[in-house]
């Protein structure tokens, strides 16, 4: 999942401009998932994260790896 978090204003400018070329405007209840929320959201559904950073050096990416308990 590519994300802002963590991307220099022209590299997300670039990013910006490449998405909507390519997939339009985006829907009104999206979100940029920043690496702390994604391990939130994860917990609340019963996930444990072994593993979550940011990832790429001008394009980032959001990495987890996380198992279902129980």
């Amino acid at each position: 999942m590519h994300s802002l978090e963590g991307m220099t204003f022209f590299n997300k400018i670039g990013m910006i401009y490449r998405y909507l070329k390519t997939c339009g405007k985006p829907p009104a209840n999206s979100a940029d998932l920043m690496v702390m929320r994604l391990r939130e959201m994860l917990k609340q559904g019963g996930f444990e994260v072994q593993e979550a950073e940011l990832i790429g050096k001008r394009t980032k990416a959001n990495f987890v790896s996380a198992a279902k308990t129980g």
